[in-house]
């Protein structure tokens, strides 16, 4: 990487006050650059950055907030810009770009489709209507029943299946990969960053965020206090409820029984401020954030805009998850806070190929069994790097070790009759439009547009991305959307 040319784009696209926001979303202290000038700032931040390895993360930000850069760092980033028209671009936007705005409108869900000219709308014409009679959008417009209960596997006397196939990962012990996402969490709270985990279903988000406020071992020193707040499972019939949960899971974090209970915002401000001024650092983990926005309580703008102001002044940082960007979220509930402004976005995609391995191999090796590599391979690549499905496939395996070390079609059986109710949600989460695009063979060099929706889909861990083509993460999924 030429870091001579990386400080000169630093230093030409950032403004001071762009700088102080980028080192916030990197989890670096703005106050601790030495320098007068901009851009001896900037030159201490990416030696900073060089130093821990962290130059690809940094470069992905800057493509994030500058994405007409994308193609000078990775060519397969040619599209990111792209999913930024929407939202609008900054000053520093090539006049090439913003003179073409009024012209470009991108596929967004049931919107019609105009590309330039027209030409591209009428190369598409056939991939978005081609009749799809049982993967219409009707039929999964709505969200199927709830994923039915995965039936107990035998196994030998004194032996326990260590694949956990249902509810969140709660032990740390269970926990595997999510090393590389981890960190940056890490890196953006020890600056009281704020994090919004964003992943399709089953794709570990809950799991990740309890591990990290249960788990993650924080230097003591950082002190911080998390209260993890489950959206799914906690009811709240106020905004008070709510206020007085988060202060009674950060008192007894401090060991504490007992905490002041508080009637409003006002007082819930000023204990943030009393925590920090002792020295603490207060986080709120909001598991499934969406389901505070879709319920008449206990989200107002009021709440979320006091966030805003905690997070902004370093006071607060909060971690959420949820299964689309929080600027969706926020739109679809009709609030208009600036809270998005202060949340980096964490994308969750599938498992590295290592880190899957591992979550195959080591529950059971601590069973005192051991699975050979190639049965490893044959199950990474019929139930793909998903962390759900790859357990759910390791349960059904692990029994049947003792009888016939190897993924048997019997095996392959009771993995799809367990796994349709959970890709039939997936499919549910998807748009129409992607939903469409899926039921159709994958294309190769696909237009600008289908490409973009391609290229979110890998980044969520539907699509993988092999040379300059695209596939499905598993081939028992393939399997499942070819025969329905």
């Amino acid at each position: 990487m030429d870091q001579a040319q990386l400080l000169e784009d630093l230093t030409q696209n950032l403004a001071e006050s762009d700088l102080r926001v980028f080192c916030g979303r990197l989890g670096v202290n703005y106050a601790e650059l030495a320098g007068y000038q901009l851009h001896d700032k900037v030159q201490r931040l990416l030696g900073l950055m060089a130093n821990q390895g962290r130059l690809p993360e940094l470069v992905g930000e800057l493509i994030r907030i500058r994405p007409y850069l994308a193609v000078k760092y990775d060519s397969k980033d040619r599209l990111s810009w792209l999913e930024q028209v929407s939202m609008g671009m900054g000053p520093n936007t090539p006049p090439q770009i913003t003179a073409n705005l009024s012209q470009l409108r991108d596929v967004d869900d049931e919107r019609s489709l105009l590309i330039g000219d027209g030409t591209t709308q009428q190369s598409l014409k056939p991939v978005l209507e081609s009749p799809t009679t049982i993967w219409d959008a009707e039929k999964y417009a709505t969200p199927p029943a709830p994923i039915k209960p995965i039936p107990a596997m035998p196994t030998p006397p004194g032996v326990r299946n260590p694949y956990q196939v249902e509810g969140m990962v709660s032990d740390a012990a269970d926990f595997y990969g999510r090393t590389a996402v981890r960190r940056q969490l890490c890196a953006r709270l020890q600056n009281m960053g704020s994090s919004a985990i964003i992943g399709f279903p089953q794709m570990g988000k809950s799991s990740l965020l309890h591990y990290v406020s249960h788990h993650e071992p924080f230097d003591a020193a950082w002190r911080f206090l998390f209260a993890w707040v489950s959206l799914k499972t906690e009811q709240f019939a106020n905004l008070t409820e709510l206020l007085n949960a988060v202060l009674r899971k950060w008192y007894a974090a401090m060991g504490q029984q007992r905490f002041p209970a508080v009637d409003g915002l006002d007082n819930f401000v000023r204990q943030v401020r009393f925590l920090g001024q002792s020295g603490y650092r207060p986080v709120l983990c909001l598991d499934d954030f969406e389901a505070l926005l879709q319920r008449p309580l206990p989200a107002t703008d009021d709440l979320l805009e006091m966030w805003l102001t905690l997070g902004n002044a370093g006071r607060l940082a909060l971690l959420v998850t949820a299964g689309r960007p929080l600027a969706d979220v926020m739109k679809a509930g009709g609030f208009h806070s600036g809270l998005t402004s202060i949340f980096a976005q964490v994308d969750l995609d599938l498992l590295s190929e290592q880190e899957a391995r591992d979550l195959v191999q080591k529950p059971a090796l601590r069973q005192g069994v051991s699975i050979a590599p190639e049965i490893v391979t044959d199950l990474l690549h019929y139930c793909g790097r998903h962390p759900y499905y790859l357990q759910l496939g390791a349960y059904y395996l692990f029994p049947e070790l003792w009888r016939q070390n190897s993924l048997t079609p019997a095996i392959r059986a009771l993995f799809q009759q367990a796994a349709v109710s959970s890709w039939r949600t997936l499919w549910a989460h998807l748009t129409s439009l992607q939903r469409t695009l899926l039921s159709q063979p994958l294309q190769v060099d696909a237009p600008l547009v289908v490409a973009r929706q391609y290229r979110i889909l890998a980044r969520y861990g539907i699509l993988v991305e092999t040379g300059n083509q695209y596939e499905l993460f598993s081939e028992a999924f393939a399997e499942w959307r070819q025969q329905n």
